[in-house]
C-alpha cells in the first residue's frame, strides 16, 4: 500500500486515490477539488443582520436579549468558520460529482493534498 499523503479527519490522500467516510474516488480521474465555506457565508449574514438588529433596536431591548442576541450570532460565526465543502470535479464523474462536507482544516490539508498528486500528475505528462 502507498504512503499516504495526508491521513486525518476521516480522509486519506495517497497517490491513486481519495478516500472519504462515504466514497473513494481515483484521482487519475479528478480534474480539480475547489474549497468553499458556504455555512459561513449564510451564517455570516444572518449574524451581521441579528448584530445590528440589536444595536439599531438597544434601547428596547433588555441586557440579557443583547447580550444573547450578539453572543449567539458571534457564536454562530465561530462555529461555521469551523465547517467546509470540497467538490470533486471531473469528466469521467459527469453529474455524480462529490461534494464533501466536513471540519475546514482538514478539507484545507485534503485539497492541498489532492493539488500535489494532480500537479505531480501534470508535470509527468509533460
Amino acid at each position: 500500500m502507498k504512503k499516504p499523503l495526508y491521513k486525518g479527519g476521516g480522509f486519506e490522500v495517497t497517490a491513486n486515490v481519495l478516500k472519504t467516510w462515504k466514497r473513494t474516488y481515483k484521482l487519475k480521474n479528478v480534474e480539480m477539488v475547489t474549497l468553499h465555506q458556504p455555512f459561513l457565508i449564510i451564517t455570516g449574514f444572518v449574524g451581521a443582520g441579528l448584530i445590528g438588529f440589536s444595536i439599531s433596536l438597544s434601547r428596547y431591548l433588555y441586557m440579557g436579549e443583547k447580550i444573547t442576541l450578539i453572543g449567539g450570532s458571534i457564536l454562530a460565526i465561530i462555529v461555521a468558520s469551523n465547517f467546509g465543502s470540497i467538490k470533486v470535479q471531473s469528466l469521467a464523474l459527469r453529474e455524480d460529482q462529490g461534494q464533501i462536507i466536513g471540519l475546514f482544516r482538514h478539507l484545507k490539508l485534503v485539497k492541498m493534498a489532492v493539488d500535489t498528486v494532480i500537479d505531480q500528475r501534470g508535470n509527468a505528462e509533460r
